[in-house]
């Protein structure tokens, strides 16, 4: 075997499967390795870094398209040009888990005043099927209603509450 290591000692070194690194080779990601006669992959040390620092940045939360824009430069850029682009990336992921970690307080904010009013109400009507029970309040999530300042005017909860069970993202839950 020419010098290098095989895809499964790579995988072993940098910690992926060795189907990560085909799937890196076959979107772009990696270039392709050189062959052994026998036909086996054969990789470098250059790219078994290239695989360390592809696996940090998606680690970071960086998606593989996000990721393309730098695999490209990796041997091109310095590595201060590479930390400037790497910091404005880093930088939006902030916001946005910033923005998600917001959505999702406010969500388990809903869902928790929502457990606490689950008790059966002493006016419900014990056998009644749920669409003909006009006084049911399972998804009203907030007993202030209109102009609680957690949902849309007039909304009561019940479109937070539409969401929070569909999973709706973006909607401002």
């Amino acid at each position: 075997m020419r010098d290098g290591m095989t895809i499964g000692r790579l995988a072993q070194q940098v910690r992926v499967q060795p189907k990560t690194i085909r799937y890196y080779e076959q979107i772009g990601l990696l270039p392709r390795p050189g062959r052994t006669p026998a036909g086996y992959r054969i990789y470098s040390e250059e790219m078994a870094r290239r695989l360390e620092i592809i696996r940090r940045l998606r680690l970071l939360g960086l998606s593989l398209a996000e990721v393309k824009t730098f695999a490209g430069v990796l041997l091109d850029d310095s590595c201060a040009a590479f930390q400037h682009r790497l910091k404005d990336v880093v930088a939006d992921k902030v916001a946005e888990v910033s923005q998600r970690i917001a959505e999702l307080t406010e969500l388990r904010e809903a869902l928790e005043r929502l457990a606490t009013g689950l008790a059966v109400s002493e006016d419900a009507v014990q056998g009644e099927a749920i669409l003909h029970c006009h006084d049911c309040q399972c998804l009203a999530m907030s007993e202030g209603g209109e102009g609680d300042g957690v949902y849309p005017e007039g909304d009561g909860g019940q479109e937070a509450a539409g969401r929070a069970t569909r999973g709706d993202e973006g909607q401002g839950v």
